[in-house]
């Protein structure tokens, strides 16, 4: 997930050179860090960060033109003043709740997409957490292994002001496994206009960031920015597969 950040700020950059007509863009991440085999790019801290453009994508460090905005949500985020981090509970449905409602405080938008990236275990309350039917585990929290039900995102959505006759996301993007039921559909069908999301599972590098702000321009609807971001994993894992997803590529020849 910390190379997804890296190749939105790759985005953002190509966004910028972008010679056609087109509205201004914020990407806007709650971030909870991670640590894994022996590395630790991007730290175990909770950050919101504003995603600045950069030239080139640098697997192992954000760019300094992205904006660490923790301190401002110090009402909500355990803040460390001293070592400048954070720390929530990602599984909590109170934090999703808590950022939707940061971000609206300090961002003004005519279009808003809400994006999820981890596990995802499919729709479906989980009465032990051996039946991971949900999805954002978080592992570093005082509750260990923590993790979004289904109904914990729409009571936050709704909780956050969002929901029939009120504001509505033009769209949610699941980048998770199992994220694009009929169940799930049902659950969101009043807080969001459109959902993206894959009902089987989906590789570790999941979608192609560093495309995702290529079909954006002034007159593009909803939609085909959908759209655009299918194709764009379509050809992420046929044209330019990663060398470590072999087993994908014969799946695909198969097929």
């Amino acid at each position: 997930l910390y190379l997804d950040l890296n190749e939105m700020e790759e985005a953002l950059y190509k966004y910028s050179q972008n010679k056609g007509s087109k509205p201004s863009v914020k990407i806007v991440a709650l971030w909870d860090g991670w640590k894994l085999a022996g590395t630790n790019y991007g730290g175990t801290a909770t950050q919101i960060l504003e995603l600045g453009a950069d030239s080139s994508c640098n697997p192992t460090q954000l760019c300094s033109n992205t904006l660490d905005l923790t301190a401002t949500a110090k009402d909500w985020i355990k803040y460390d003043a001293t070592k400048k981090t954070g720390e929530v509970n990602m599984g909590d449905k109170s934090t999703l709740t808590n950022f939707l409602k940061w971000v609206d405080k300090y961002y003004q938008a005519d279009h808003k997409i809400l994006q999820f990236s981890n596990h995802g275990g499919g729709p479906r309350s989980a009465l032990d957490i051996s039946q991971r039917r949900g999805l954002c585990w978080d592992y570093t929290s005082d509750e260990k292994n923590a993790f979004l039900k289904t109904k914990d995102v729409s009571d936050a959505f709704a909780a956050a002001g969002y929901g029939k006759d009120k504001e509505q996301f033009d769209m949610l993007i699941f980048d998770v496994c199992l994220g694009a039921s009929i169940e799930d559909s049902y659950q969101f069908r009043n807080y969001a206009k459109y959902l993206l999301g894959s009902a089987n599972t989906v590789p570790g590098y999941g979608l192609d960031y560093t495309k995702i702000l290529n079909n954006i321009s002034t007159d593009i609807t909803i939609p085909k920015i959908g759209e655009g971001i299918i194709d764009n994993f379509k050809e992420f894992y046929t044209v330019t597969l990663p060398n470590d997803y072999p087993e994908w590529s014969e799946r695909w020849e198969k097929e």
